[in-house]
């Protein structure tokens, strides 16, 4: 393959004449018709073009188009803001073109729950005399409404990206510590706002050529929960709690845990996830 510069397609100047932002496009030519042929291009790009251009640093490779007959183009960004602290080079989020590799986990979690959905069926040698527990879940002191409660499996999805990049910038590596423990304000990969929460990213920068970054989520739906009767919407993310009254009415009457007030509390700071740049 052979890699030639076409066209400084942008560059922008400061009041010294010096380069803060460019977008050069090159040109690749005898690229092989094979399934990794982005790759090759890319890293036949990066390696020709140079890490940076006046004060403008190599910020991301994009594939502008496949022109057929082993002959690609690709546009080469820099930017100012894409200097590392230490002085070295980098990209922003990733590789145009290049979708990310997702995997996925749905076993989910646990939820501790008080209350059956519905009045337990009784056994015993004389139903008529068994204590009527109402909705409670483990009673075992007729004097007081109090109970044990269950585990039960609760829907809780994990998901993993992972996204092929060429270099990462500390502007970029600052934004994914920002993001870590906030939960997606736009839909993102098919989830709607408050739905994703970001647990972070790992990865390598070798220095030179591309890389995987892995980026973890946790899902939780939005719903709408029925307490004591009482219809609530909520977040996935945002914790639902309540203060309760437990009572023992007497005359045989069952135990119940009386709801004074239902609270909605938002837990985890809501960002754009569109920041990450990720191909899902």
């Amino acid at each position: 393959m052979e890699v030639k510069l076409e066209a400084k397609v942008t560059q922008t100047r400061n009041g010294w004449n010096e380069i803060t932002a460019a977008t050069w496009r090159y040109v690749v030519t005898g690229v092989p018709d094979s399934t990794d042929a982005t790759d090759q291009v890319m890293d036949a790009v990066y390696a020709e073009s140079p890490a940076q251009v006046g004060n403008a640093f190599r910020e991301s490779l994009d594939i502008d188009e496949n022109r057929g007959g082993g002959v690609w183009s690709v546009e080469v960004s820099y930017s100012e803001d894409a200097q590392d602290t230490e002085g070295s080079t980098g990209a922003g989020p990733g590789i145009s073109g290049n979708r990310a590799v997702v995997s996925f986990d749905t076993s989910g979690g646990t939820e501790h729950v008080t209350s059956s959905l519905k009045a337990p069926k009784k056994f015993g040698k004389d139903s008529a005399k068994i204590p009527d527990p109402g909705l409670l879940i483990g009673w075992k002191d007729k004097t007081k409404a109090e109970c044990d409660g269950v585990d039960k499996v609760a829907p809780s999805m994990r998901k993993t990206v992972v996204q092929r990049m060429s270099a990462l910038s500390t502007r970029y590596e600052n934004l994914l510590i920002d993001l870590t423990g906030t939960v997606n304000s736009n839909k993102f990969m098919g989830r709607e706002p408050g739905e994703v929460l970001f647990l972070g990213a790992s990865g390598s920068d070798p220095g030179r050529g591309k890389f995987d970054v892995t980026f973890n989520f946790a899902i939780q739906r939005n719903e709408t929960v029925e307490i004591e009767g009482i219809k609530v919407e909520k977040k996935g993310w945002e914790y639902v709690w309540s203060i309760t009254k437990p009572t023992i009415p007497g005359d045989g009457q069952p135990p119940k845990i009386l709801i004074e007030g239902i609270y909605v509390s938002p837990i985890y700071k809501e960002t754009d996830f569109r920041q990450l740049g990720l191909h899902v």
